[in-house]
């Protein structure tokens, strides 16, 4: 089954499209486990006569969101420029020398290759994690951080089950594993809790020895959404967004995130 697609024009008709996810198509997929809450122009939620906040909808709990800036394959990043018989190789000599040359937390020996593979995948080393929010905002802010102005925003939407997630705590090596899975990471990173971050972790263990894009997965195919925003309403989204509370100061906790808003603010 081949990706499907949408295309929306603001932020109001995406809202819109995520809630009709909790649709037929969408059945036995989870629990309604989260609600996007109506907002007043300034920010504030809005509330009834009752003095309770309005909510506009819900949506599965079992929904990943990811936004990207342009329409490239669902491949992490480790796999999108090396040579499949090359990427175990690659890979270990990367984390060997982040180990070699990283700072005071890597070098104290005592984080997992999981939470390993998190903590430098945060900080843009290449990796076999692609990175996923369980935010539908958080992921439409991402997509549309982009310098180029006639460039379009992706968001993609991923509907997982149980069987699809791995426990990183059940002694499994993240890089042996036999299928693409799913896991939510300890938090043990201030962005990966601001983000909401969740990450698909791929296998290579085929009989091509390669990364293959997500959306064709065998148990991931029929799975995935693809919503796309035109580059000229890029800069409304991102007004409003912010008005919501979602912008380079949340979405980046520290004095870095700080120093991007600011700029932003001031058109810079």
């Amino acid at each position: 089954m081949a990706m499907i697609r949408k295309k929306i024009d603001d932020l109001e008709t995406y809202i819109n499209q995520v809630l009709s996810l909790n649709s037929s198509a969408m059945s036995g997929s989870g629990s309604l486990g989260s609600v996007i809450v109506v907002f007043n122009d300034d920010g504030t939620p809005k509330v009834n006569e009752n003095n309770e906040i309005e909510i506009l909808g819900a949506y599965p709990d079992s929904l990943l969101f990811r936004g990207q800036n342009f329409d490239y394959r669902l491949i992490p990043k480790l796999a999108r420029k090396t040579k499949p018989h090359r990427l175990n190789q690659v890979e270990k000599d990367l984390l060997d020398e982040i180990k070699r040359r990283g700072d005071s937390l890597i070098n104290k020996g005592k984080m997992s290759d999981w939470e390993l593979l998190v903590y430098v995948q945060h900080y843009g080393l290449a990796t076999r994690l692609l990175d996923w929010t369980t935010n539908p905002l958080i992921a439409l802010w991402f997509a549309c951080q982009s310098f180029d102005e006639e460039a379009n925003a992706y968001v993609y939407v991923l509907r997982y089950s149980d069987q699809s997630l791995v426990n990183p705590d059940d002694n499994v090596s993240p890089f042996n594993l036999e299928q693409t899975k799913i896991f939510k990471p300890n938090l043990n990173n201030e962005r990966i809790v601001a983000q909401n971050g969740w990450f698909t972790i791929h296998s290579n263990q085929n009989k091509e020895n390669r990364i293959i894009p997500l959306d064709e997965e065998k148990e991931f195919k029929g799975n995935v959404w693809q919503i796309e925003i035109p580059a000229n309403r890029k800069p409304e989204i991102l007004g409003k967004l912010n008005i919501l509370g979602v912008n380079h100061e949340t979405v980046y906790p520290g004095i870095d995130g700080t120093c991007q808003y600011i700029n932003w603010m001031n058109d810079i």
